[in-house]
């Protein structure tokens, strides 16, 4: 799912919650919260998914999604059922290793100052992005 919203618009098609800094499901090209997925989607595909889950970690370095930054799968921890993934310039990030590559700050939507803001396909936090801008002005 390739869309890009606002995130006062970024809600579940079913239930209209907002889903912005939330996991969500991808239905169909729709974003769906956890609750809705679990009761709208068909028996015999929840229960495929829940025994994927069970044998994630015999296919996850197969089909998982790699980060764009370490290539390692993104799956959930040991012990875990579910892991976040961060989805910036149509690529995929573990939280850990989302970081503006001048300073090494963390980025973050929910930290002041701290929202990614891409450059020339690069990551970066709000100033050194603009110390980029300056230096191309500049030159």
């Amino acid at each position: 799912m390739f869309q890009i919203f606002h995130i006062n618009c970024f809600k579940c098609k079913t239930c209209s919650k907002k889903l912005a800094g939330s996991s969500f499901y991808n239905i169909d090209n729709r974003p769906t919260c956890k609750p809705c997925y679990e009761v709208c989607v068909p028996k015999n595909i929840f229960l495929f998914h829940s025994s994927l889950r069970s044998h994630w970690r015999l296919s996850e370095t197969k089909f998982a999604p790699r980060c764009a930054v370490c290539n390692k799968p993104i799956v959930p921890k040991e012990g875990e059922k579910e892991s976040v993934r961060v989805i910036a310039m149509d690529k995929s990030f573990h939280p850990s290793c989302y970081k503006c590559e001048d300073c090494g700050m963390q980025l973050s939507s929910k930290v002041e100052g701290a929202a990614c803001y891409p450059l020339n396909s690069h990551l970066y936090c709000k100033t050194c992005n603009g110390n980029r801008l300056r230096a191309q002005a500049a030159a």
